[in-house]
């Protein structure tokens, strides 16, 4: 807000407030302007994209002031230490995706920075932010003096709604059973019978890849493929007819989330301090709102455990703290929780913190960089890249493909891997980034008649209408023959293994290097992998690949360095090479994490058939792991 030209900046306006505002400018002349910024853009003083230091290092420092401060800790007990309580509790405060409908703290320090910097290039006065007061409100009044921004808070105009939902809730929520019962129809609509069995079973929470066939595709069930898992002994959840009838047939019991209710009059359940039960300040809401959700979210997981006879429970999401109550819940009927890694991550971020009995990691390196965040898991496991499936599936495939652009001349192949974008570059890095990962390579392609492109797009469902106007290019370099998309997609995004355009290519490029996943599955293949640095994420391991042969600061300077190795006799010396630092990666390098995970999983569910309790079978099941793959794979 500008009070020297009159102009006022808005973010979002619903429609009635867009009618406000032209009443507003009509009658008494007030100026009001949509403030347009894109995410890319808003970087700080030594480069970084803000999006990327607020879970690297900001959320941690808020975090220790919110904890630190009277208005948390004269809420707190000793109720809170009991299981993840506390952990559940500071991550919960915390959690939030920049482009929710919803003010959250990762979203209003972001925008604390639009603010600044926008404030920076016109004035460079102070300005003032006008937004909804959250809890601990001061501590962000601090975060935003820093930046020369002053904050000042309005009422919400939906608080006569918000507190008749919640008033609702709440109410619903005194009586459990009926409470899991309503929340069980909501929130599974399809409800086909599955007969109940008494065999302990792990439920796999998966990503959608509802995939039996061992062709090297993305896979929800690559580790019970390739173990002594019985399927019957894996429940998953079906969100349609077709899928449940997939399940069946393969073994798998399936479920629909719905349960019976089961009362434990022992459930360990948080609570606020008595002294200040009836406070109405806004910290006392937030907390009272979480242990409320902890409390009903555990209630219902011990039921659905319980009902299913559900021993292990195992899942990959880890940017919230569901995995924590489930966790706790699953403990109150002696069973375990699981977690895989799934993705990458070259630095810290809050949003990674967790809180399980075990973990499988890819690697030491990302094993000790997630105890950095204050991660208490009880196990801790190295696997090697999880999502690494076993190349020998996909060579063939990929040898097809090379042989298909072989036939129209090309001598040389590169495979470009990318990321997803949104429509609104405000919250993401936008189309226009993505769009620079196929319109270099393409202009090349069109240009030098020996050369082929091989794209896997992670969402490939809306690939093209994202790329816009490059999607011209990209239908004229596919009519020449020399450039191939794999667009099969599953669910929610593409089921294709980066590692099978990997195969097929000379080089790889990925065009993101803060998220390398798909780079690192081409590199530990000794495929000459390239990383484009266009974020700055100059924290990141990746960074420590050499400069000029591996990572590049942008597009044009990469296809430049690909067209000199691909045209000298020898190539670029250690060209893709990351030899450096790949054993810090994976110390397997081998494709068989899957196999290891599965291998473990199994041993656990062995113990809970031989009728073993839960700390005993996770202590053996983690003995013959590290006797079987020695003792520097645990801890």
């Amino acid at each position: 807000m500008k009070k020297k030209n009159k102009t006022h900046y808005y973010v979002n306006s619903s429609y009635g407030g867009l009618w406000i505002i032209y009443l507003l400018s009509i009658f008494f002349g007030i100026k009001f302007k949509k403030l347009e910024f894109n995410l890319r853009d808003i970087r700080d003083h030594l480069g970084e994209l803000i999006r990327v230091k607020i879970p690297r290092k900001v959320l941690f420092e808020i975090k220790e002031n919110i904890i630190q401060s009277k208005e948390y800790t004269s809420f707190t007990n000793s109720n809170w230490e009991e299981g993840r309580i506390s952990d559940y509790i500071e991550k919960s405060i915390l959690e939030g995706y920049l482009n929710s409908k919803n003010n959250n703290y990762p979203k209003i320090l972001y925008l604390i920075n639009v603010v600044s910097l926008h404030n920076n290039k016109s004035t460079n006065k102070s300005c003032v932010l006008v937004l909804y007061k959250l809890p601990w409100y001061s501590i962000l009044m601090e975060y935003a003096q820093s930046h020369q921004v002053e904050l000042k808070f309005v009422r919400s105009l939906e608080l006569i709604h918000y507190n008749f939902k919640n008033t609702l809730i709440d109410l619903l929520k005194r009586n459990s059973q009926l409470f899991i019962f309503i929340k069980s129809l909501v929130k599974y609509k399809i409800n086909l019978k599955t007969t109940k069995t008494n065999v302990a079973k792990l439920y796999l929470e998966g990503r959608g890849n509802v995939n039996f066939g061992e062709d090297g595709y993305k896979s929800d069930f690559f580790f019970v493929n390739n173990s002594q898992i019985l399927p019957a002994t894996i429940a998953y959840r079906y969100e349609s007819k077709d899928e449940k009838k997939l399940l069946d047939y393969n073994g798998i019991y399936s479920v629909n989330g719905l349960t019976r209710f089961y009362q434990n009059k022992s459930l360990s359940i948080p609570y606020i301090s008595p002294i200040k039960k009836y406070s109405n300040t806004l910290e006392h809401k937030k907390l009272r709102m979480i242990i409320n959700k902890y409390k009903y979210d555990k209630s219902y997981w011990y039921s659905f455990f319980k009902h299913h006879k559900i021993k292990i429970h195992l899942t990959w999401y880890d940017n919230n703290a569901e995995h924590m109550v489930i966790a706790d819940a699953i403990k109150e009927i002696g069973g375990i929780a699981a977690m895989g890694q799934t993705s990458f991550y070259g630095y810290k971020s809050y949003e990674c913190r967790t809180n399980t009995d075990v973990m499988f990691f890819f690697s030491k390196y990302s094993l000790d960089l997630n105890q950095s965040l204050g991660s208490k898991n009880k196990y801790n496991i190295i696997t090697g890249l999880l999502s690494d499936y076993s190349p020998s599936l996909l060579v063939e495939q990929a040898q097809k493909i090379r042989n298909k652009l072989k036939l129209v001349g090309v001598k040389k192949i590169v495979t470009v891997l990318d990321e997803n974008s949104s429509d609104d570059p405000r919250w993401h890095t936008g189309h226009e980034l993505q769009r620079e990962n196929y319109s270099h390579i393409l202009n090349k392609v069109l240009e030098v008649p020996w050369l082929g492109v091989v794209f896997k797009p992670k969402k490939a469902n809306t690939l093209r209408r994202r790329l816009g106007p490059v999607n011209e290019l990209l239908l004229a370099a596919e009519k020449t023959g020399r450039c191939i998309i794999l667009e099969s997609s599953g669910k929610h995004q593409s089921n294709v293994p980066p590692l099978l355009a990997g195969l097929a290519a000379d080089v790889v490029i990925h065009g993101h290097l803060h998220a390398g996943t798909a780079a690192l599955e081409c590199a530990l293949q000794g495929k000459p992998t390239l990383l484009v640095d266009r974020e700055n994420a100059s924290f990141s391991k990746l960074n420590e690949l050499p400069k000029g042969s591996v990572v590049f600061n942008n597009w044009q300077d990469t296809i430049d360095a690909v067209y000199e190795h691909f045209q000298s006799q020898k190539g670029i010396p250690y060209f893709g090479d990351w030899s450096t630092i790949i054993n810090e990666l994976d110390p397997f390098r081998d494709g068989l994490a899957e196999n290891r995970k599965g291998m473990y999983l199994y041993w656990l569910l062995d113990g809970f058939s031989l009728g073993l309790k839960r700390e005993e079978i996770l202590a053996e099941a983690t003995d013959k792991y590290a006797r079987k793959w020695g003792y520097d794979k645990i801890v």
